[in-house]
């Protein structure tokens, strides 16, 4: 028996600024039947998706960063731009932040960081899908340890052990 998520849990991620689909319901699938590859694949599964989810958190962080900087840039343009007109009009603060968050620019870095969280937010809902994976991989593997003591079923009679 294969445990199968019901629901279709295809996303993309942009990983080394390429578009990758990720199927986290493949992911996270568990054949029942077959436990073995499954608790020798979880740790790499893990790792993979650990370290999808960093990258993610990497890039969110960089384009935080360079938000800042482009947003200040952009207000001491303003500013100086006004300082330059004839008369030099003082404006508020208030103002140039009014005027920065209307440029174009400003939208468009503020759409890379929104969809930069939405990336490192999917990540970690993927994480904590693979790590209930793993504590579902556990409980299984109890359960076929409790199934093979009531049955007196012995690993080491298979092999010819005593």
């Amino acid at each position: 028996m294969t445990t199968r998520v019901g629901e279709d849990l295809k996303f993309k991620v942009t990983v080394g600024g390429q578009d990758k689909t990720y199927d986290l319901g493949k992911a996270v699938e568990i054949d029942e039947n077959n436990l073995s590859p499954e608790f020798s694949q979880q740790p790499s599964l893990q790792a993979w998706w650990g370290t999808l989810a960093e990258n993610a958190q990497h890039a969110l962080r960089q384009e935080e960063a360079d938000f800042e900087v482009f947003e200040a840039t952009l207000a001491n343009k303003i500013r100086e731009t006004a300082a330059e007109m004839n008369p030099p009009v003082k404006m508020s603060e208030a103002k140039i932040v009014e005027m920065v968050k209307s440029d174009l620019a400003y939208t468009s870095r503020l759409a890379r960081i929104n969809n930069a969280k939405h990336q490192a937010e999917l990540l970690k809902v993927a994480i904590r899908a693979i790590e209930s994976k793993a504590s579902m991989l556990i409980s299984l593997g109890a359960q076929k340890r409790s199934e093979m003591e009531m049955t007196n079923i012995k690993i080491n009679e298979k092999y010819g052990a005593r």
